[in-house]
C-alpha cells in the first residue's frame, strides 16, 4: 500500500494529473481537485439531483448541531464525550529540507487520537496511539484493536456512559466490526460501560 508524503503540494500533484491517460479520459478542474483534498464528503461533490443534495445538506446539518449541542452539554462524573480521528498518514522521517528524498522509501505512520470534545488542552483527557506499516495497516480490524485499546487503558475505562463522535469514513467507523466490538466490550464481566454510542457526522 502507499501513500502520498505530505511534502507535495496540491498544485505539484495536480499538475503529474494532467499527464496522465485518466485525465484525457475524465478530465477535473482544479477547483474540483483541491475540494477533495479538503476531505469533502463524496455525496457532496457526485450528487446532481437538488432534491437528493438538499435532503443531504439537511442531514449534515442536524448531525452539526447535534455535536454543537452534545459540546455545550454538561457531563455527569460517570460520562465522557469524545471525538475519534484518525489524523492524516505520516512518513518518517520527515525530510522537508530534501526535495530528492521525496520518492525514497520510508515508513508509514498511521496516528489515532481520542480527544475531549469540550476542546479541553488537558494531555491526560487526550489519547494517542500510532502504529506503523510493520505492524499494523488502515483497515477496519486495526482501527478497532486501538479503539479498544484506548478505552481500556485510559480514564474512560471507568465510565459507564461513553459516547464518541467520529467522521463519516465506512472503512473505519461506519461498519459491522466495529458495532459489534463495542458491544463486546459492554457484554464483558466486570466492565463498568453500560452504554457506548458512536455518532457520525
Amino acid at each position: 500500500m502507499r501513500y502520498i508524503t505530505p511534502e507535495l503540494t496540491l498544485t505539484t500533484m495536480y499538475k503529474n494529473y494532467q499527464q496522465t491517460p485518466a485525465y484525457q479520459q475524465q478530465k477535473c478542474s482544479y477547483k474540483m481537485y483541491r475540494k477533495l483534498g479538503h476531505e469533502e464528503c463524496e455525496a457532496c461533490i457526485i450528487l446532481t439531483d437538488p432534491a437528493l443534495l438538499a435532503e443531504h445538506n439537511r442531514l449534515a446539518k442536524r448531525a452539526l448541531e447535534k455535536y454543537r449541542k452534545d459540546k455545550q452539554r454538561q457531563l455527569e462524573k460517570d460520562e465522557a464525550l469524545y471525538t475519534l480521528d484518525m489524523q492524516k498518514i505520516v512518513c518518517l522521517p520527515r525530510l522537508l529540507q530534501y526535495k530528492h528524498l521525496v520518492f525514497c522509501k520510508r515508513l508509514t505512520l498511521f496516528h489515532h487520537t481520542i480527544a475531549p470534545v469540550d476542546g479541553t488542552t488537558n494531555a491526560k483527557l487526550t489519547i494517542s496511539a500510532d502504529k506503523d506499516e510493520c505492524t499494523a495497516g488502515c483497515r477496519a480490524t486495526e482501527h478497532i484493536s486501538m479503539l479498544l485499546k484506548m478505552i481500556r487503558d485510559t480514564p474512560l475505562r471507568g465510565k459507564k456512559h461513553i459516547e464518541i463522535w467520529a467522521d463519516n469514513c465506512s472503512s473505519q467507523n461506519k461498519n459491522y466490526y466495529i458495532m459489534g466490538a463495542l458491544w463486546s466490550l459492554i457484554d464483558q464481566q466486570n466492565n463498568a460501560h453500560e452504554t457506548i454510542s458512536l455518532k457520525t457526522f
